[in-house]
């Protein structure tokens, strides 16, 4: 015998809002909306179509005078939509749903202002960059062995000043402190575009919020000038120049050296590479925006994050325990979400013999990412299938609080 079920009084429900398309058929939106009656549920079921048993029926005409609707004790003003405007959405959703990880010759990845590893792992050779939660020999062998000459050119110039970003920014080698912030901010976005700023540029992405007279640029700039000072042969490690700045060769970044290292094909130089992050990208920067927006902080956190995987994974098949954790501890500086590197702090308390370490790990991941009424519910299914592999325990641990 069916029986209806049964809820008890909660104000911690999540409210689910279900929308319907007009492609469905109306019987399963009765159904549905005879699910959602009971308001103790939580959910709310939002269905075209005429004669459902619905609490609330609204009209909605077709010409541009529709009216305001009074939806759930909030007005809704409906909007038309042309059809360019609804593909674009489209196209965002499906966007939006591609878990696929994405080469770095793809757009606007191909036109990043600053160097991204030429290869990684490369079966085919033009595979995009992805991180692996397990990664085998041979895969490790096919790790695109062509070195970007450019990022090779590093090694045989003299780098007197190095803009660090992995982490809370520093500019080591500079002959004199900073008097003012923004100079010390102009540096750093000049090191992260190696080909050079317009005035404009820089200057929108420091104050994106103000009008900046030249005078106030010219004397930033100035200043930046004298912080940096001049090379072995006595020039500016910022040249003058009318319109547009770029630090000269004399200058150049931990990123780019973090780039060449996870260009190579050797753990110990991927180790190299992750040994410069020092924590949460572009840390200490007044003007934090511009490295989102332009998508440079994306595109770095998502190239470390794969580095730390790939060398975890393979201290891991050298039965490197305490390696692999180091590594995936070391992406989640950048990244302190991703669940990926959660896994291989998963798998390297296994390899270690570690049950508590195991259960360690899943409460700190937890204690991170969940809710306080369904604990579990916010960590990636693929987390949850793994720690039951490894687990010793017969229910999933909960996070102490």
């Amino acid at each position: 015998m069916n029986r209806s079920p049964t809820f008890e009084d909660s104000d911690t429900w999540d409210p689910l809002i279900v929308v319907c398309g007009p492609g469905g058929g109306s019987a399963d939106y009765a159904e549905l909306v005879g699910a959602a009656s009971d308001p103790r549920t939580g959910t709310a079921i939002i269905a075209p179509g005429p004669g459902l048993a619905a609490s609330r029926i609204w009209n909605i005409s077709r010409n541009e005078a529709s009216p305001p609707i009074d939806l759930f004790s909030s007005v809704a003003v409906p909007q038309r939509i042309s059809s360019n405007e609804l593909a674009d959405i489209g196209e965002l959703v499906d966007t939006a749903r591609d878990y696929e990880p994405v080469d770095v010759s793809a757009q606007p990845y191909d036109a990043m202002s600053i160097r991204m590893p030429s290869g990684l792992l490369s079966d085919p050779p033009d595979a995009p960059i992805r991180i692996h939660d397990e990664v085998n020999h041979s895969e490790l062998k096919a790790v695109h062995s062509e070195v970007d000459h450019a990022l090779l050119d590093r090694t045989h110039r003299s780098i007197d000043v190095e803009v660090c970003v992995l982490g809370p920014v520093e500019v080591h080698g500079a002959e004199h402190e900073f008097t003012r912030a923004w100079a010390k901010e102009l540096v750093v976005y000049l090191a992260m575009h190696p080909s050079g700023a317009s005035n404009d540029a820089w200057a929108t992405a420091l104050w994106p919020d103000r009008l900046m007279a030249s005078s106030s640029l010219h004397s930033t700039a100035s200043v930046a000038r004298r912080s940096l000072g001049h090379d072995r042969d006595g020039r500016d490690h910022l040249p003058k120049a009318h319109g547009r700045l770029r630090l000269a060769e004399s200058v150049d970044s931990d990123w780019s050296r973090f780039v060449e290292l996870a260009n190579r094909n050797a753990a110990r130089q991927w180790r190299e590479g992750l040994e410069l992050v020092r924590g949460r990208l572009f840390d200490g920067l007044r003007s934090s925006d511009w490295p989102v927006l332009e998508g440079i902080a994306p595109a770095m956190e998502a190239t470390i994050v794969d580095v730390a995987g790939r060398l975890a994974g393979a201290y891991l098949q050298q039965g490197n325990a305490s390696g692999a954790e180091w590594a995936a501890r070391k992406g989640l500086l950048v990244s302190p979400y991703d669940e990926r590197l959660y896994r291989m702090l998963l798998r390297a308390a296994e390899s270690a013999g570690n049950p508590s370490g195991v259960e360690s790990v899943m409460s700190e991941l937890v204690r991170l990412v969940a809710d306080e009424v369904e604990p579990f519910d916010s960590v990636h299914p693929s987390t949850i299938e793994l720690y039951r592999s490894l687990s010793r325990r017969k229910t999933l641990a909960t996070s102490q609080r």
